[in-house]
């Protein structure tokens, strides 16, 4: 699954961000935290795909629901 394969890029970026981090190396933590953000990208063009084919086109209310849920975690 497509979905599955970006967020594990996006999970190997972080690593890598995490690493760099923790050694003091900024441009290392720079060019990771840029792999990151294409790496999630990817992860929401491919969730784009997959809603696409299964013919949904909104998503506004699902997207309430979880800010709302998000929220109430206090993730926001």
């Amino acid at each position: 699954m497509k979905i599955v394969e970006e967020a594990c890029e996006v999970h190997s970026a972080f690593e890598r961000y995490r690493l760099a981090k923790n050694t003091n190396c900024y441009l290392e933590m720079e060019q990771a935290k840029m792999d990151m953000v294409e790496e999630i990208s990817d992860v929401m063009q491919a969730c784009s795909n997959m809603l696409a084919a299964l013919g949904v086109s909104d998503m506004r209310d699902e997207m309430r629901k979880c800010a709302d849920r998000n929220k109430a975690r206090g993730r926001m």
